[in-house]
């Protein structure tokens, strides 16, 4: 199995708030995952979606955001 690191646009909802992600953006390798913590004033839902998720998928607890890394090359 290739770990060659991939990059995968993916994109973040708040409504009516201003979102701070920590860390800003991350690297993931195959078959990894990394977290994204993220800050927010007010009640809402946060949401996250991979724009390709044959390369890396989110997911969503609370307010940390789970990236895993699908497969390895570049988008």
């Amino acid at each position: 199995m290739s770990r060659e690191a991939r990059n995968a646009p993916w994109s973040i909802g708040k409504a009516a708030q201003a979102v701070g992600l920590s860390p800003a953006s991350v690297t993931v390798d195959a078959g990894a995952s990394e977290t994204i913590t993220a800050t927010f004033l007010g009640d809402g839902t946060l949401s996250a979606v991979s724009s390709d998720p044959s390369v890396a998928t989110v997911s969503v607890s609370g307010n940390v955001i789970t990236v895993s890394g699908v497969a390895a090359g570049n988008v």
